[in-house]
């Protein structure tokens, strides 16, 4: 059977009748676009990097403000630590000790002359060492024996009133160093303070086992005379 040439096949004309899909020039132009942005897109610049022989840093904002941040806070502990820090506290008292000597020393001066003072006011009459006007000591005890005086004078020391024993007489005396009081008979002088002072501390003396005790008078009848 001969095939008739004229004819066309089926899918030839199925082929021919259905339109083909124009190609979209917006879609293609895209596509061109997309290519082209592509490549283009900012890179990141690097935080360190060399640029002819110079060192270049580059830091997001973010980062720099966090830095700085970090470095306040550093500051501020740094500052705590220094001033609970005893070196600080050294520096501190090294700063006071520049001030001259003699202004730091006023108010302590102040002090040691008002509290001289006020000893020198007390208790001044019953000094018995004090320097007053007269010529004349007090004889506390006249005895034969030396021994028996010495725990004696050892004992009115011991109560602040200094004494001496002296041989004079066929004797020993226990009397004041102090020359320099006035008349002890008269009320009112530094001897006649100082001659009740020794009348009141002598009342209490107790003689050690083996010593004459001066009882029953004790020192009561100690009296004053005038210094040679």
């Amino acid at each position: 059977m001969v095939r008739n040439r004229k004819r066309k096949s089926l899918y030839e004309v199925i082929g021919k009748t259905v339109p083909k899909p124009a190609c979209d020039d917006r879609s293609e132009e895209k596509l061109n676009r997309t290519d082209e942005i592509v490549p283009n897109w900012p890179k990141k610049p690097k935080i360190m990097q060399f640029n002819v022989g110079r060192i270049e840093i580059s830091l997001p904002y973010q980062l720099a403000i966090a830095i700085l941040l970090g470095v306040i806070l550093l500051f501020l502990v740094v500052y705590r630590l220094g001033q609970n820090n005893p070196v600080a506290i050294d520096s501190q008292l090294e700063t006071v000790s520049d001030i001259p000597r003699h202004v730091q020393s006023l108010p302590a001066l102040k002090s040691a002359e008002s509290d001289t003072a006020g000893k020198l006011s007390l208790n001044v009459e019953e000094n018995e060492q004090s320097i007053g006007k007269g010529n004349n000591r007090i004889v506390i005890k006249q005895y034969h024996l030396k021994r028996d005086l010495e725990p004696v004078q050892r004992y009115f020391a011991a109560n602040g009133i200094e004494t001496e024993i002296k041989e004079r007489n066929n004797g020993f005396f226990l009397q004041t160093k102090n020359d320099t009081y006035e008349n002890p008979k008269r009320a009112g002088t530094d001897g006649n303070v100082a001659l009740n002072k020794i009348i009141r501390v002598g009342a209490g003396y107790k003689a050690p086992q083996g010593y004459e005790s001066f009882a029953p008078k004790m020192f009561s009848d100690a009296y004053g005379e005038k210094a040679k």
